[in-house]
């Protein structure tokens, strides 16, 4: 297990992106600008939790930005019948990976959280949490109550926690926006003064960007300095080839099946589908192919039926998928 790829790995590995830098410089004007929490909304395997796995992961880095410096968690918020405020707070505990002796009974649960953040901040020397929820969109009305309290509690230390409530758009079919005129000031001038549209590769230079990552910034052996491209396309990289360079011909070719499928032209382009075409590019091709010197328009269209490329467009537009469409 320990000599496995990380590609080959759930969760193995993480890249940067343009969309995930975007996320990055808008959380980071709400934190300055004082607010407590803002939604961060996209369609389902867009690649949101991908991205805040990786800003948890490099959280010292983007948050060493802020006055006194920040770190960040990371929690899924389970499917649940109505919860009290105690059940919440158990819940929150539990996501957040806490065992039963972190967790009391009863009105010490919101307490333990408050503790939670503040040894997390002051055993890091820093004044600023970003706790992101996922799958927001489960969230009462009544446990965005209870998160109020949370955050007033905390800045009674003079902490600064604020939450990234990350959404599903598509969840409920309902705008963040107009949902949160549902919500009186308390709630609304919390957590919903912002809005970020969190989004998948958007064009020929966020595609170019997220194939240079897997040559620039993904390596294995750790420390090794050889690259995820080098390591299964090692001839083609030493005659100077990469990834990113053909990043016009790959798009080119998507755009093709798009059109071949009866579907619109579009920039947009899931993590999901596109981290799964290039693990099949790099494993499946380059690297059972010694004589492999670059991709060819077969191997891009193949990779992107493997991956379920235009099953996933079909459901994306709205449309059921047609077997006998390429």
């Amino acid at each position: 297990m320990k000599d496995l790829h990380p590609i080959h790995l759930p969760k193995g590995y993480q890249i940067n992106t343009r969309p995930t830098e975007r996320f990055v410089n808008y959380l980071l004007m709400e934190i300055k600008a004082g607010h407590h929490g803002s939604v961060g909304e996209g369609a389902g395997r867009i690649g949101k939790t991908s991205a805040i796995r990786y800003l948890c992961d490099q959280n010292q880095t983007w948050l060493s930005k802020l006055p006194g410096g920040g770190i960040a968690a990371h929690l899924r918020l389970p499917l649940s019948a109505r919860r009290s405020d105690d059940k919440f707070f158990e819940t929150l505990a539990e996501a957040l990976g806490m065992d039963a002796s972190e967790r009391p009974a009863n009105k010490k649960k919101r307490q333990r959280m408050v503790n939670y953040v503040l040894a997390r901040c002051g055993a890091a020397g820093v004044n600023t949490m970003v706790l992101f929820i996922d799958n927001a969109h489960r969230l009462s009305r009544d446990e965005l109550d209870y998160l109020a309290d949370l955050v007033d509690d905390v800045e009674q230390a003079h902490i600064h926690l604020f939450l990234a409530l990350i959404r599903q758009s598509d969840a409920n079919g309902v705008n963040v926006s107009a949902k949160a005129k549902n919500y009186p000031s308390n709630i609304s001038g919390r957590f919903f003064l912002g809005e970020h549209r969190y989004t998948g590769l958007l064009g020929l230079p966020d595609v170019e960007h997220a194939l240079q990552r897997f040559h620039v910034s993904a390596f294995w052996p750790k420390g090794s300095g050889i690259s995820f491209v080098q390591h299964f396309a090692p001839a083609a990289v030493a005659s100077g080839w990469t990834p990113d360079q053909q990043a016009s011909f790959i798009e080119d070719i998507r755009q093709q099946v798009r059109a071949e499928g009866k579907l619109r032209p579009s920039d947009e382009w899931p993590m999901k589908t596109f981290t799964g075409m290039v693990k099949f590019l790099l494993t499946e091709v380059a690297g059972n192919d010694r004589s492999f010197r670059q991709f060819t328009e077969d191997h891009i269209r193949v990779a992107l039926k493997v991956c379920g490329y235009m099953t996933l467009e079909y459901v994306r537009a709205g449309l059921v998928p047609d077997e006998t469409r390429p």
